[in-house]
């Protein structure tokens, strides 16, 4: 087990069928700038087992942020933003010293009476975890995320929905391993105020590995067709959730790379006991891009709980954890001279506090 915050190459990924959006608690006009500090114990930075190298290998990384909390109201359209941006400073591994950014913004116009368009972007920047790379390597990744979507939900009744999406991860070095993801999605829904609302979302998606086709001129590329039920309900104010489930199909274009068809699924459970006390718990399967590693496409599982306290006005205190599985595929390739992972787990719990 490590302690810390979910790794780079966990982070870097995108579900097609979910929009990148912002959350932001209230519809009333806010611009708040404060300071977050995060510390994380971890027994193994390095990722070593005994016969690969021996010596300390704990560390302490320190990352003091800056967060950002943007919303505000034009006319009819609502601007938002989001996300930290700081530096980490590791007490034996100062190598690894790196920039960390994660930032979101979203733009919500209407158009017509019942139909709304979403513009979202995100960017996120910082050191890779070793474990991703399968390497002491100081290398940092680039992940950027745009995505637009219209819907027009009524108050009650049907309603149809559409989006784009698009992801880059980029690498400081190993650009061989750099990828891409396109993506459409459609749907259709029903929602009533007091049942909730019921979509069935399909999407078709695009992964391509560029450096890869550029270097070797085999296209690794991978498309990805899946189709989800999706119940999102609030219950009373102190509970909402949203429970989606449905059947992904991964077909690579190169042979040699066995395809998958399974179930998969992205739910969330929000509770609030009290109004300064809440709870989120959440779980995902998904197929995967992630350009760390030289899989063509990944299964990966997520499991994550959220626990975080208001302290005052101005401060809340968030202990988390994770458990995530990674199944790759499509490692034969070796460009990076590594040997195949298969599939890894990861436990990490932590603490921030804002």
């Amino acid at each position: 087990m490590t302690g810390g915050l979910v790794s780079g190459a966990q982070a870097q990924t995108v579900n097609v069928n979910t929009p990148v959006s912002v959350p932001v608690a209230g519809n009333v006009d806010r611009f708040r700038v404060v300071p977050v500090i995060t510390s994380v114990y971890d027994s193994n930075v390095l990722r070593l087992n005994d016969a690969r190298g021996s010596g300390p290998r704990d560390n302490i990384r320190v990352s003091p942020a800056l967060a950002v909390d943007l919303n505000r109201i034009f006319g009819r359209t609502r601007v938002t933003a989001g996300g930290t941006v700081g530096y980490d400073f590791n007490t034996r591994f100062s190598g690894l010293d790196r920039e960390r950014i994660n930032l979101t913004s979203s733009v919500t116009t209407p158009v017509g009476a019942p139909c709304s368009v979403t513009g979202s972007a995100a960017l996120e920047r910082a050191q890779f975890d070793l474990g991703d790379t399968n390497t002491v390597v100081t290398e940092s990744f680039l992940r950027q995320a745009y995505d637009v979507g219209a819907s027009c939900r009524a108050a009650a009744g049907f309603f149809p929905a559409v989006g784009v999406n698009r992801v880059s991860l980029t690498n400081s070095s190993r650009k061989v391993l750099d990828t891409n993801q396109s993506a459409l999605r459609a749907g259709i829904g029903y929602g009533r105020p007091s049942l909730g609302t019921l979509q069935l979302i399909g999407s078709v998606a695009k992964i391509a590995r560029p450096g890869i086709e550029d270097l070797t001129g085999i296209d690794d590329s991978t498309m990805i067709t899946d189709v989800q039920l999706v119940f999102e309900r609030s219950v009373a104010p102190r509970v909402s959730f949203r429970l989606g489930g449905g059947i992904t199909h991964a077909d690579p274009k190169r042979a040699a790379v066995p395809s998958f068809s399974g179930p998969s699924f992205d739910a969330q459970v929000t509770i609030r006991p009290v109004p300064r006390f809440t709870i989120v718990g959440s779980g995902r399967r998904a197929v995967q891009n992630q350009s760390s590693f030289g899989a063509t496409y990944i299964i990966a599982d997520s499991y994550n709980l959220n626990v975080s306290y208001l302290l005052s006005a101005r401060s809340t205190a968030t202990l988390f954890a994770q458990r995530a599985r990674r199944d790759p595929r499509g490692e034969d390739l070796a460009l990076t001279l590594q040997p195949p992972r298969g599939k890894d787990r990861l436990n990490q719990v932590g603490g921030s506090y804002a």
